[in-house]
């Protein structure tokens, strides 16, 4: 009988075939190695829980037909532990269209998880999150930019067929002195802070005494932080990923970042944080690194505590897919999202994943 039960590894070969038949871009090399990562991300993520489950719905031949992966994720509000659950990998065979989506996504919101997360839904998929009382989250769906680069940047949007290649050098010269007429625009000083290497474990110990009393938080451990930036580093899309920490002169912490440069000369936040509410300094230090390291544009998604630098910086900012979308039977939990008092960087919902 056809309906929606539990994802199971057996079922993961079914899944990896409609995945193929109706995405036409994937990150793994060949099925096996993308059987493999299903298996590590669903089955072998450090917050594993058999109370939330995938999902997969079976047709009337007992085939898989739809997929909606879940990936428990813990989280808390002041004092209170609150149970989130990421969606990802929302999929239906073509055959099935109809309520078979419905079916998969109600019985997911229908789970005991306090609030459920995908900061990846399309149009389709939102609209039909929010049909069943899910939200679209504003304050996560905004994406800043500040070019470093501006004639680099500007003949790569053009995308002209052998255009970059035969202005390149011309651009650099240009973008040298835009840098020098226009200092503070395009790069930022020398800032007088220091970069390091990210000492994790400093930083999850951190993390865990993080005021959440009107925030809602995520929380890690070593292990879990650890096998996050580890999925993070082995996806080739990304590039190069650096991980820095950033401190004053007394060796006092200001914040870290962890920051991807693809092959494309893009610079992508995945994660950043400043203590104390030094934001501009973290923020000087992190276009500055984006700078030395050749990017033509640093980008990432909002983040509400860092909005005074935006700001002040005059960055452009696009609300646009992909749409982070929420659902909880919480109110203070919905409210907490309306307001951005949530610290939800790209980690911490489905970005990182690179089926």
């Amino acid at each position: 009988m056809a309906g929606v039960r539990a994802f199971r590894l057996e079922d993961i070969p079914a899944v990896v075939r409609l995945r193929r038949k109706i995405f036409h871009r994937t990150e793994q090399p060949n099925d096996e190695r993308l059987g493999a990562y299903y298996q590590r991300i669903f089955f072998e993520n450090p917050w594993r829980n058999e109370s939330f489950p995938s999902f997969v719905y079976e047709d009337r031949r007992g085939v898989p037909a739809g997929f909606l992966g879940v990936i428990p994720r813990p989280m808390r509000l002041g004092a209170h532990c609150v149970q989130a659950a990421v969606s990802t990998e929302f999929m239906v065979d073509p055959a099935e269209r109809g309520m078979t989506g419905v079916q998969l996504l109600r019985t997911f919101l229908g789970g005991p998880q306090d609030v459920s997360i995908s900061d990846r839904a399309n149009p389709p998929s939102r609209r039909l999150f929010e049909h069943l009382g899910g939200m679209t989250a504003l304050w996560f769906s905004l994406y800043w930019e500040r070019v470093l680069r501006p004639f680099e940047y500007a003949v790569g949007r053009l995308d002209w067929r052998g255009i970059p290649s035969l202005t390149r050098p011309l651009c650099r010269v240009l973008d040298g002195a835009a840098t020098r007429i226009l200092p503070g625009r395009y790069r930022s000083p020398r800032p007088a802070t220091v970069a390091r290497s990210l000492d994790r474990r400093a930083i999850v110990a951190h993390l865990s005494h993080v005021d959440a009393t009107n925030r809602l938080v995520p929380v890690y451990d070593e292990a879990s932080f650890c096998w996050l930036l580890e999925r993070v580093a082995e996806r080739r899309a990304l590039g190069r990923v650096d991980e820095v920490e950033v401190l004053d002169k007394t060796g006092g912490r200001i914040g870290w970042f962890i920051c991807a440069f693809g092959p494309d000369l893009r610079a992508e936040v995945v994660h950043m944080a400043a203590c104390d509410n030094r934001h501009r300094e973290l923020f000087d230090q992190l276009c500055y690194h984006a700078w030395r390291r050749g990017a033509i544009v640093l980008s990432g998604r909002l983040d509400p505590q860092f909005v005074p630098c935006f700001a002040e910086d005059r960055l452009h900012l696009t609300l646009a897919e992909p749409w982070t979308i929420v659902h909880s039977r919480r109110p203070e939990l919905l409210a907490a999202f309306q307001r951005g008092k949530v610290s939800l960087s790209r980690l911490d919902s489905e970005w990182w994943l690179g089926f």
